[in-house]
């Protein structure tokens, strides 16, 4: 699979969370992560894609860490299986819409008219 599939699945499922994700290139230092994910509870995610043959680079390792002592929110997903994970993690088990009432399975809640 290729990184820009593997992108485009944590686009997708940063969205069906509710959140957004935005292309960073800095261009004044390597390494930074491809993504940084916002999702509505607040949290940010720093988020680097690889192939199942991709590399971190030496820089990637060193913006990894940072982010580590910066007590930043940071991943490498290598799968697609990974991204999944991630978003299973990251939402509670009981959820409810704040429209409705109903309680939201698998990321979505139905609305009855």
């Amino acid at each position: 699979m290729r990184e820009t599939e593997l992108e485009a699945h944590l686009v997708w499922t940063a969205a069906v969370m509710g959140g957004g994700t935005y292309k960073f290139k800095s261009i004044t230092n390597r390494g930074v992560a491809d993504r940084i994910v916002c999702l509505p509870n607040g949290t940010t995610w720093f988020i680097e894609v690889k192939t199942e043959t991709g590399k971190i680079s030496s820089l990637q390792k060193v913006f990894a860490e940072d982010m580590r002592t910066l007590k930043q929110k940071y991943a490498c997903f290598w799968s697609k299986e990974e991204i999944d994970q991630w978003r299973a993690e990251q939402e509670p088990d009981d959820r409810f819409c704040s429209y409705c009432g109903t309680k939201i399975t698998k990321g979505i809640a139905s609305h009855e008219k």
